[in-house]
């Protein structure tokens, strides 16, 4: 059998609390810390307090040596893949590899018409996460990285 690993998905309030709870996890053992990629929380109402996922990340990250960093799923809507791929290795770099970018269509249509964005039907949604992927892929892989789609042309 494989090992088991458990991660963490702490939700912190703050940044002060990201940092605490980011080295106890470490301290404990846990394999990595997660935070969701929303505007609010989907477990709360619009008041909850919700820090942005990819500060978040490069917080617990910056506060810690050697536990992962795996969003709850980023939402390929939220960013522009070049923004995206950016802001991940960014992440990356900064923590000595210890990012891991997960990627979903997003789903919250509420979470999306409060702030602007648009909530296209789930075919289309499913359309932009292939071809973030596959925007992410070229810019992390290709001296010159090129991407031309349906939703994003992005050249070098």
């Amino acid at each position: 059998m494989n090992d088991v690993k458990f991660g963490l998905i702490p939700l912190p309030t703050d940044m002060v609390e990201a940092q605490a709870v980011a080295r106890r996890a470490e301290a404990q053992g846990f394999y990595s810390l997660s935070h969701n990629d929303h505007f609010y929380s989907p477990l709360g109402t619009p008041d909850t307090p919700q820090l942005e996922c990819l500060t978040v990340m490069m917080v617990m990250g910056m506060a810690t040596e050697t536990i992962k960093l795996a969003p709850t799923v980023i939402a390929a809507s939220f960013r522009t893949p070049p923004m995206l791929a950016k802001i991940a290795t960014s992440i990356d770099l900064a923590t000595n590899g210890r990012f891991i970018c997960g990627l979903g269509a997003g789903w919250y249509d509420k979470e999306y018409e409060a702030h602007g964005y648009p909530f296209p039907p789930l075919k289309q949604r499913l359309e932009v996460l292939e071809e973030t992927i596959q925007v992410l892929k070229a810019m992390w892989t290709e001296d010159e990285p090129a991407f031309s789609g349906k939703h994003f042309n992005v050249h070098h």
